[in-house]
């Protein structure tokens, strides 16, 4: 049976001298992350670690998180990333109280690993599984057997623009399906150099990631739609020399053409430096990309849309109602302690225009609100808001207003600005832009 520890070895063995480094900490050889990583499962196993048992990884340190990770799938447990405590907002906090519940108080390991004599028995339990963002309420873990991992790298190999002799630089979290299977286990996979840094050091100052770029040599990056818009504003003025980089893989939010465009202008790479990417923990990861890099829109609603690009090959869509349903040999079959769920399709949530470049995403079907017979989405509301000078952010939400769907906006207002004036243009600036009033309320940080 193959198994996903099969690329461990495998770059172990083809290419010892590549690894993974850890901005400002160390870099780490395949062969001594395996040799690690079986010390760690040897450790687990004397602790008496059941096959299939789960695994609760907390660690904000990837130095420590993938020798556990991989630690857990050699023992043949299955492993459970969540943002630890260190890293969780209040939102995230509860989340995790939630999850932990859920999962009946399950092992748990943070920074400090067990050790014991080398193991290497991965076993057939699912490695991994994901409790993606939307699941927090009722708590959901996507179950993803070594078969849905291996089908989706394979797809993405297949597809992306990227080759062995890459480096790849990251910030993505390592609790994150991108920021694991798309940013890890991909370029295991080919036996690719890869570089990460922990968020917070890339958010806190988005210039010390691009300084990374630069000073690592790093061909890929990835990144987040919002993360890029930070990016551009922090690199105005500074010199960075990011010609080395081919691609920026964007995803895992709504992608914005002109953000894409702001970054090229200060950045002076070309358009085709950006691969646009559409994915969802419930097909392990990615679902729609390009073989190539560039912008290509289309207009939806009277707004630009980020064209994605086609499903990935050997996957199948479908188009029901505006939302796109997917199936094929990487989406999940079952969630944590549930019985497989039957469905020949899944749904993503998200709605979809099909263009003969491919789909493009409009927006999540649960944030639509019709206003006038106006499709509007939240995540364009809030975009537009934010455009207005003294908006920090912006939460898009529907109510009803005599007797008919409205939206409404809460705003937080720049420190030090009188909340009323910002307000005003900011209904003038949606007005003008949409064609519909909008409510909006200010809100102060706590």
């Amino acid at each position: 049976m193959r198994t996903i520890a099969d690329w461990l070895v495998s770059a172990a063995e083809r290419c010892p001298e590549r690894g993974m480094g850890v901005h400002g900490v160390e870099r780490i050889r395949f062969d001594a992350l395996l040799e690690r990583s079986q010390r760690v499962a040897g450790g687990l196993r004397q602790a008496g670690l059941a096959p299939g048992e789960p695994v609760v990884l907390l660690t904000h340190r990837p130095e420590v998180f993938f020798p556990a990770f991989w630690g857990v799938v050699l023992a043949g447990g299955t492993a459970v990333p969540l943002a630890g405590a260190r890293d969780a907002s209040p939102h995230e906090a509860r989340r995790l109280r939630r999850v932990l519940t859920f999962m009946r108080d399950p092992r748990v390991l943070e920074d400090d690993l067990p050790s014991g004599k080398p193991l290497h028995e991965p076993g057939e339990a699912p490695p991994l599984v994901q409790f993606s963002s939307g699941t927090t309420r009722h708590p959901a873990g996507i179950v993803l057997e070594h078969r849905h991992l291996i089908a989706n790298v394979e797809q993405m190999v297949e597809r992306f623009p990227i080759h062995e002799g890459d480096l790849k630089l990251t910030w993505m979290p390592h609790y994150h399906d991108m920021g694991l299977i798309g940013c890890h286990l991909l370029p295991l996979a080919m036996g690719m150099e890869q570089l990460r840094m922990r968020p917070d050091q890339a958010m806190r100052d988005p210039l010390v990631w691009l300084r990374a770029a630069e000073e690592s040599g790093a061909t890929l990056l990835s990144t987040t739609n919002f993360a890029l818009a930070r990016a551009t504003e922090r690199l105005r003025g500074h010199a960075v020399d990011l010609s080395r980089v081919r691609h920026i893989f964007n995803g895992a939010e709504p992608i914005q053409a002109q953000v894409c465009r702001a970054f090229c202008q200060v950045s002076g790479l070309p358009d085709s430096v950006h691969v646009p990417l559409y994915g969802l923990a419930e097909a392990s990861v990615g679902v729609c990309a390009p073989d190539h890099g560039g912008l290509h829109t289309i207009e939806v609603d009277g707004l630009e849309r980020v064209i994605i690009g086609p499903l990935l090959d050997g996957m199948q869509g479908r188009v029901v109602d505006g939302e796109l349903q997917v199936r094929g040999p990487n989406v999940h079959e079952r969630l944590w302690g549930e019985a497989p769920h039957g469905k020949p399709w899944v749904g993503t949530g998200d709605v979809v225009v099909d263009t003969p470049q491919g789909l493009a995403i409009v927006g999540r079907r649960k944030d639509l609100v019709v206003v006038n017979g106006r499709n509007l989405h939240a995540d364009d509301v809030e975009h537009l808001a934010e455009e207005v000078e003294g908006v920090r952010f912006a939460v898009a939400f529907p109510e009803t207003r005599d007797e008919a769907e409205a939206l409404a906006l809460r705003v937080q207002v720049d420190r030090g600005l009188d909340p009323p004036p910002v307000l005003w243009a900011l209904q003038d600036h949606l007005r003008g832009q949409l064609g519909v009033e909008v409510r909006c309320e200010a809100v102060f940080a706590i």
